[in-house]
C-alpha cells in the first residue's frame, strides 16, 4: 500500500489562507494525483473541524463547479456539519468559502449575479432540523 501524504503549511489555525488561488490549486493538484485512484481521502487539521471542513467543502465545489453554474455553500456546510458538528468552523473560513466559489465561477466564464446565505443561520444551527426551523436570508452579491 502507497501513502501520500500533502500538507498546506501556510494555513494558520482558525483561520484562512491568504488568498483562494493557492488552495484552489493545491486540493485540484491532491485530486489530480488520485487519477483513478478510489481509494478514500483522509483529511485533518489539529482539531479535525475548521480547516478540514474548508478542505472538504473546497473539494466538493470544485467537482460542482465543473458540471454546474451555481454553488450552495450553505446546504454543502449544513451537510458536513449533519456528519461532524462545526465542520467550517468560523466565519472566515465561511467567508472564504465564497471566495473560492466566486473565483472558481469566474474562472469558469460565469459572469452571474451570485446569491449566497446569511451566516448567522449556521451559528444557530445544531442540526439539519434546526436549520430547517430557521429562515434563509439571502444577501445578493455581484460577481
Amino acid at each position: 500500500m502507497m501513502v501520500r501524504h500533502f500538507n498546506f503549511s501556510s494555513w494558520p489555525e482558525h483561520g484562512v489562507p491568504e488568498c483562494s488561488t493557492t488552495l484552489i490549486h493545491f486540493v485540484k493538484l491532491i485530486r489530480a494525483s488520485r487519477a483513478n485512484d478510489s481509494t478514500p481521502i483522509v483529511a485533518h487539521c489539529s482539531a479535525g473541524v475548521g480547516r478540514t471542513g474548508v478542505f472538504i467543502a473546497l473539494d466538493h465545489l470544485i467537482q460542482h463547479v465543473n458540471h454546474h453554474d451555481f454553488v450552495d455553500i450553505f446546504g454543502l456546510v449544513a451537510d458536513l456539519r449533519n456528519e461532524r458538528m462545526c465542520m467550517v468552523q468560523n466565519l472566515g473560513q465561511y467567508m472564504f468559502l465564497h471566495q473560492c466559489a466566486v473565483d472558481l465561477l469566474n474562472n469558469k466564464g460565469n459572469s452571474r449575479s451570485l446569491w449566497f446565505v446569511n451566516y448567522s443561520a449556521l451559528q444557530k444551527m445544531d442540526s439539519l432540523d434546526a436549520m430547517e426551523g430557521n429562515k434563509r436570508k439571502l444577501v445578493k452579491l455581484n460577481a
